[in-house]
């Protein structure tokens, strides 16, 4: 009992000491459609009725996917605005929105001969923190009656968003090359990206594009492909009424409790956001050197989300890692006592104790490069809008934000080459512990009389023999007993992946380009290396129209590689319709290496109208 006394005495004391809340009213309005170009024409009579009938809850879907696009400007606009501006995150809580349809579905034409069915909408939310971080967020929100605003091209449909302009709206600024991934995008989405030269490979990636050259802007490829939409977020600092700073605060998944420090605890949707793609990883490849160690070459890899957020109620601390990016001699670990070493692979420092990650008895291998607040999960007074962690160089985690290491960054996978799926698929634990060893403080900081960090031994010792040092902590009660986490995760059979499961994104990711619901059509077919190969598909005159997607197929593997719209190894994606026959040309794959010597081709197909039914597809070298 007086345990229980003492607790709510606690509670009581906290409450009364948070910080004077502040609410700011979002506000924006424009338009989302179902992008019809892509079908071909006789399936559309059968996808506009669908459209049609589909209810409010359908279409708001496409409403939060929409506005979610613009989190990666709102996450990072300080960077935008520069230093001087006094502008900094303004992150909308997208999963509180309250949505109002303005007008009916209708089927419109839009510039570039885009074709869609599409509503107008309305959009009111309330981001709730406190009066300090409202008015560092924008001059304009320093006093009740103030405004800010933001404008966007957004994407008319959202959906298949990387598949429809390719690299041209991803802004891979402070990640890792070869990041983006299909299934993301909502991560890298800048559409104010336009044409850059080729990136030169000097530091770290500090333009829209690194992994390709683009010619062409974000909003001129919008669009041609996917129709564009104006929008303008608006912000308005209000009254504060505490009905409903209360109503919202009690939505918060992580409630203000007495874990007066940080306090990390994972995502666990976020970990069930996992899929299996195929990568071929070159021997000298940055992946192979550090990720991998199953083996170079054609690789499954279990993709996952990993997201931790601080569920305390202060920030986790870490501090300033001072480097020039282009210079690996600037960075000095003993500055940091060696709990970071230099990467000199990916040109960046990289921490060994964010997390360890299995797959049943199968070992990730994870590298924290970056230890930044990329997201704003908890809606509530106690947890600032403002980021002070919001690059490489000032590395922490807000209180009530989150880490996010999204599937595609480099290391964020599994490799599952080697269990055993040639007869059926398996399922099993997928594990995260994080902060495994006990290195970053979930809690407070122990500091000296100068107010500077009191450093200790980790009992760990660099490759040179230097000690390895974490930061004194009074760690939070209980914080480090929610460290573990695991989720169920199936790996498919051989030759099958993210492209033959059932759609995540159910009723939305619709049409050819899409990347889930195919089954394998044939898994290892001849063919000479580098040649043009040339098919004549077609499909029995009452089949609906199916799709054929080509991929590069592994002789190692024994199978097909499952390949994506986007991936560099698909070699085709073509529409059958029925009536007179399709060619289908691509490029017979040429060697990777001594075993993966080439002339080797799996197909994959689905029905290009997701409602309808498979039909067999018959092809003949012409």
């Amino acid at each position: 009992m007086f345990k229980i006394v003492l607790l709510a005495a606690l509670v009581a004391v906290a409450l009364a000491q948070l910080p004077s809340p502040a609410i700011i009213k979002v506000e924006t309005s424009s338009e989302v459609g179902v992008l019809l170009n892509e079908f071909p024409a006789e399936t559309l009579p059968r996808v506009k009725s669908w459209v049609f009938a589909r209810s409010d809850a359908y279409w708001q879907e496409i409403v939060r996917r929409q506005i979610s696009l613009t989190s990666y400007k709102l996450l990072y606009r300080n960077l935008w605005y520069g230093s001087g501006s006094g502008k900094q995150a303004l992150p909308v809580p997208f999963d509180q929105v309250e949505i109002t349809f303005t007008s009916p579905p209708m089927e419109k034409n839009y510039q570039m001969g885009r074709n869609a069915i599409s509503r107008t909408y309305s959009v009111v939310a309330y981001i709730i923190t406190d009066v300090a971080s409202a008015a560092n967020s924008d001059p304009g929100l320093g006093t009740i009656g103030g405004t800010a605003q933001e404008n966007f091209q957004l994407p008319l449909d959202p959906y298949l968003t990387f598949q429809r302009t390719g690299f041209a709206c991803m802004d891979e600024a402070q990640f890792p090359l070869d990041s983006v991934d299909s299934e993301g995008t909502i991560n890298y989405f800048d559409e104010t990206c336009g044409p850059e030269g080729p990136y030169n490979f000097d530091g770290g990636c500090n333009q829209c594009h690194c992994t390709v050259t683009v010619s062409e802007s974000c909003r001129s490829v919008l669009g041609k492909t996917t129709g564009k939409s104006s929008t303008t977020i608006m912000y308005t600092r209000i009254p504060v009424n505490m009905t409903l700073v209360n109503q919202i605060e009690a939505l918060v998944a992580f409630p203000f409790t007495t874990t007066f420090g940080a306090d990390m605890v994972a995502s666990i949707p976020s970990m069930n956001h996992n899929y299996v793609v195929y990568k071929y990883l070159s021997q000298d490849s940055c992946e192979m050197l550090e990720c991998n160690g199953g083996g170079f070459g054609w690789r499954r890899l279990l993709y996952f989300d990993a997201v931790h957020i601080n569920a305390g109620t202060k920030p986790l601390e870490i501090g300033e890692i001072i480097y020039l990016e282009n210079d690996p001699n600037s960075f000095d670990p003993l500055l940091f006592h060696n709990l970071y070493y230099w990467d000199t692979c990916h040109q960046h420092p990289h921490f060994t104790g964010y997390a360890e990650y299995h797959y049943g008895t199968t070992p990730g291998h994870k590298q924290g490069f970056c230890i930044m607040a990329t997201g704003r999960e908890v809606n509530a007074r106690w947890s600032p809008i403002t980021n002070a962690n919001f690059d490489c160089l000032h590395q922490g985690i807000q209180n009530g934000w989150s880490d996010a290491y999204n599937a595609g960054i480099p290391c964020q996978w599994i490799d599952v080459t080697d269990i055993d799926t040639s007869k059926k698929a398996v399922t099993k634990a997928l594990v995260m512990d994080s902060n495994h060893k006990n290195w970053l403080c979930e809690g407070n900081l122990n500091k000296d009389a100068n107010g500077q960090p009191i450093w200790i031994p980790t009992g760990e010792f660099t490759a040179t023999g230097q000690s390895i040092e974490k930061q004194s902590c009074s760690t939070s009660p209980g914080a480090l007993n929610n460290n573990h986490d695991e989720v169920q995760a199936s790996v498919p059979k051989d030759g099958e992946g993210l492209i033959t499961q059932a759609c995540r994104d159910v009723d939305h990711s619709l049409g050819p380009k899409r990347d889930c619901e195919y089954v394998v059509r044939s898994q290892g077919v001849s063919c000479t290396p580098g040649a043009t190969v040339s098919l004549s598909c077609s499909v029995s005159g009452n089949a609906k129209s199916q799709i054929l997607r080509v991929c590069e197929s592994s002789r190692a593997l024994g199978a097909g590689t499952a390949c994506r719209f986007n991936d560099a190894f698909t070699l085709s994606n073509s529409v059958i319709s029925p009536g007179a026959a399709t060619v289908v040309s691509f490029t017979c794959p040429s060697a990777r290496d001594s075993i993966e010597i080439g002339g080797n081709y799996a197909t994959y197909a689905g029905p290009a109208w997701n409602k309808d039914a498979p039909a067999a597809i018959n092809c003949n070298v012409v």
